[in-house]
């Protein structure tokens, strides 16, 4: 969802959902049921046509286990498995585009 405040000012808000089915090993025990919840926000303002700031943050809470059968860590996007079953990520930018 985006909101345009002003013509150089927006928000834009996020939600993901994601469910993996269990499966079953050959000892017949169950594994790989995870459910990963995830909210994203982001402000961004147009300094010119090509220039603009923005921040934008992430958070994501993994639960249930995974394909190994160890408790789900969260993992948002190329950063890396967290240490435990929540993550949250807030990148700042500068974008000029050519």
């Amino acid at each position: 969802m985006k909101w345009l405040l002003r013509p150089a000012l927006s928000f834009s808000a996020a939600y993901n959902y994601l469910k993996g089915e269990s499966v079953n090993t050959s000892a017949g025990q169950a594994v790989g049921s995870q459910h990963y919840n995830q909210v994203m926000l982001m402000a961004d303002y147009f300094l010119s046509k090509r220039t603009d700031l923005y921040i934008e943050g992430a958070w994501q809470r993994a639960s249930g286990t995974s394909s190994t059968g160890a408790p789900t860590v969260a993992d948002i996007g190329n950063l890396g498995d967290s240490s435990n079953h929540h993550q949250l990520a807030i990148c700042a930018t500068l974008r000029h585009k050519f």
